[in-house]
C-alpha cells in the first residue's frame, strides 16, 4: 500500500469565530471587556496604545458603551454577571460564591466573590454586590489565581473561575459564604457530576487546614467511589482533637462527635450523615 505524503494526511482547518479587525468589531464582539483585553487586542493588530482612550471616549459619548468602574466596560446596561464579576481586575478570578452559582447555572443571588493580586474594593453592578479577596502575590506570582483555575466559555466570551473541586473545597473552609451548609454537603454528595478526587485532596493539603479537611472528609462520607489513597490523605490531615464542624458558633447548640473525622456534628446534620 502506497505510504501517504504528510501532503496528503493533511486536513484542512477549521473555521472558527470571526477576528475583530477593528475596535468597532471588538466592542462588537465583547458585551463586557476589561481595558487590558482592548489592550491586547491593539497590540496584535499593531495599533497604537494612544488610540485606546479617544476610541472608548467615543462609544462612551455615542451611548455604545457604560462604564462598570475604571477599566471596566460594557456594551449594553443589561449584561451577564458573571462575565462582569470575571472582568473587575484584569486578573479577576470567580471564587467561592460567585464560581459555586456560576457552575450551578442558575440564577446568581445577591453576592458574588472574586480573587484578585490587586487593590480593589467592593462595588456593585445591578443588585448584586462584588466582593474581591485580595491573595498574596510574590515577584509578580500569586499561586491562588494559577492552581486549579480553569478558563471557560460564556456568552461567546471565557470566565476564569476556581475549578468545581477547588470551589467546594474553599467553600468548605469558608462557610459563612457557602450558604446553607447542608446544601453544600449534598453538592459533596451528589453524582450528577463526575468529581476528581485527587484534585479535591490536593486542595486540601494546599489550604493545610485541620477542621478544613474533617469537614470535606465528613462531605464524602457514605460516597463509594473515593479512593482509598485520598481517604487516607484527608484522615492523616483531620483535627486531632474533636471541633466543631460548623465552627465557634456551633459551642451554643453543641453536638455529637463524628469519631472517624474527629469532628463535631449539629443535630441536623448527625440526622443526615448518620441516621
Amino acid at each position: 500500500m502506497r505510504k501517504l505524503s504528510p501532503l496528503n494526511t493533511r486536513f484542512a482547518p477549521v473555521p472558527g469565530p470571526p477576528v475583530p479587525l477593528t475596535p468597532s468589531d471588538f466592542i462588537a464582539e465583547h458585551p463586557v471587556f476589561h481595558v487590558s483585553e482592548l489592550q491586547a487586542f491593539y497590540r496584535s493588530r499593531r495599533r497604537p496604545l494612544s488610540g485606546i482612550a479617544p476610541t472608548l471616549g467615543y462609544h462612551v459619548q455615542a451611548g455604545r458603551l457604560i462604564v462598570l468602574r475604571r477599566g471596566v466596560y460594557a456594551r449594553a446596561a443589561d449584561v451577564d454577571v458573571f462575565l462582569v464579576g470575571s472582568r473587575m481586575t484584569e486578573d479577576a478570578v470567580l471564587a467561592y460564591d460567585g464560581a459555586f452559582r456560576f457552575f450551578a447555572g442558575g440564577s446568581w443571588g445577591h453576592h458574588m466573590t472574586y480573587l484578585t493580586a490587586r487593590r480593589a474594593r467592593p462595588s456593585s453592578y445591578g443588585d448584586v454586590a462584588f466582593t474581591p479577596i485580595t491573595v498574596p502575590s510574590r515577584r509578580g506570582r500569586a499561586p491562588e489565581l494559577v492552581d486549579q483555575v480553569v478558563e471557560l466559555p460564556h456568552q461567546g466570551q471565557t470566565v476564569r473561575v476556581t475549578s468545581y473541586e477547588r470551589t467546594l473545597v474553599d467553600l468548605a473552609d469558608r462557610l459563612d459564604l457557602a450558604g446553607e451548609p447542608l446544601a453544600l454537603f449534598d453538592r459533596f454528595q451528589s453524582k450528577e457530576r463526575k468529581l476528581d478526587f485527587h484534585a479535591i485532596a490536593d486542595r486540601v493539603e494546599a489550604l493545610d487546614s485541620r477542621i478544613v479537611a474533617g469537614r470535606v472528609g465528613l462531605f464524602l462520607e457514605g460516597r463509594t467511589d473515593v479512593p482509598t489513597t485520598v481517604v487516607r490523605r484527608l484522615l492523616a490531615r483531620r483535627p486531632t482533637t474533636p471541633a466543631y464542624l460548623l465552627g465557634p458558633s456551633q459551642r451554643a447548640i453543641g453536638g455529637r462527635t463524628f469519631g472517624k473525622w474527629n469532628v463535631l456534628l449539629s443535630l441536623p446534620f448527625w440526622e443526615r450523615v448518620v441516621g
